[in-house]
């Protein structure tokens, strides 16, 4: 089963693919776990297709994303809470991956000191629709990409995904007040994500 607006040239996925160049070495170290260990999550919360958002056609001719989708809240989200995973091929760093794409818009680091990310361009789940909160929320994101860890088999063995969870109502509980239903869900991009699309066009305009 799929989510409703699921495009149909993109494969939908309900787990992480691997790319041949993802060795038994490298994905056996996704199972060890950090000292400062994120959240482990139930999976019950991991059903498929997720029943916390949906993804929207945006018909707003003044969002940055006229004409494409976005990703929206189906009910209230609470701060902190867990949203969805953000699944896609796993992949490596080396030119030699024929799953790399070094100008591929949906890719994100999965563990950067074993050069792993996940890239969603052909292949991925709802999380690949959340678009970037500039030119949409002027206060800022309402969601962010954190590490966390699924039970990855039947024996509960624990490996690292990549999450999108609403951001933290901060320490005086008044900064954020969670994600109200039917609301766009939006995240910061990075730096490195702006930088680089500038870089692209002043390679166009030169």
């Amino acid at each position: 089963m799929k989510p409703g607006n699921w495009p149909k040239e993109i494969e939908y996925l309900t787990a992480l693919t691997y790319s041949k160049s993802v060795t038994s070495h490298l994905h056996k170290s996704l199972h060890t776990l950090s000292a400062n260990c994120s959240p482990i999550l139930d999976n019950q919360l991991l059903r498929t297709p997720s029943p916390w958002v949906c993804i929207t056609p945006i018909k707003d001719r003044s969002h940055p994303a006229h004409g494409q989708h976005g990703l929206h809240a189906t009910r209230d989200l609470p701060p902190s809470s867990f949203v969805i995973l953000y699944l896609g091929c796993v992949h490596t760093s080396l030119a030699t991956d024929a799953s790399y794409d070094p100008d591929s818009d949906y890719d994100l680091s999965l563990d950067r000191e074993l050069g792993l990310a996940v890239d969603a361009t052909h292949k991925g789940n709802e999380a690949r629709f959340i678009n970037d909160y500039r030119g949409v929320r002027e206060s800022g994101p309402n969601a962010e990409f954190k590490d966390c860890w699924v039970s990855s088999d039947a024996n509960g063995k624990l490996e690292k995904r990549i999450g999108v969870f609403v951001v933290s109502a901060g320490k005086a509980g008044k900064r954020r007040k969670g994600i109200k239903a039917g609301e766009e869900i939006v995240v910061s991009y990075g730096k490195g994500f702006w930088n680089g699309r500038r870089g692209e066009q002043a390679e166009e305009v030169g």
